[in-house]
């Protein structure tokens, strides 16, 4: 059974955890995301706003990219199309993904691996990415292609990477 609880401000808290703070981690000076929304906000402290070169982060909308990243296969998606100048084609990228999740080969994938990942990519996760521009999909052609968008995505993901450790070697 599950008791709430309310904390000194009001709000109901599972009563097995402790009281949040008021304070947002992802802003925490001490934690290890300290920063990373001023960044992506173009605002980190000390910044030079008069600054004349583009900002790699201008146009991406916070809430949308933690909203895209918040899927691994659409985490792949992007790492797999950050590494690479060329489109990829869909079989191609389900044969790649589906190797990472299986801990093999892409020449070691079997069928219904791949049809498993190239299903979810074709019904959801391809669309998805295209329709928030962090891809170009496509889906005539079946070939999938990045974006500047995608390079702000890696960007973000290679940062949590560095920070908190982890993330595929290789995709």
């Amino acid at each position: 059974m599950q008791l709430t609880a309310l904390d000194t401000s009001g709000r109901r808290t599972n009563s097995n955890r402790p009281p949040t703070s008021d304070k947002d981690d992802a802003t925490d000076d001490t934690g290890p995301l300290a920063g990373l929304v001023d960044r992506l906000s173009g605002l980190a402290p000390g910044a030079d706003t008069t600054d004349d070169r583009p900002n790699p982060t201008a146009g991406v909308d916070i809430d949308t990219l933690l909203d895209q990243l918040a899927s691994e296969r659409r985490r792949l998606v992007i790492r797999a199309l950050a590494e690479r100048t060329a489109p990829m084609r869909i079989g191609d990228l389900s044969r790649h993904i589906a190797a990472y999740e299986a801990g093999c080969t892409p020449e070691e994938v079997t069928s219904t691996q791949r049809k498993r990942v190239y299903v979810a990519l074709y019904q959801t996760h391809l669309d998805t990415l295209d329709e928030a521009d962090f891809i170009d999909y496509e889906k005539n052609c079946g070939e999938i292609h990045g974006t500047p968008e995608t390079e702000v995505a890696a960007a973000v993901l290679a940062d949590l990477d560095a920070r908190l450790g982890g993330g595929p070697d290789d995709i």
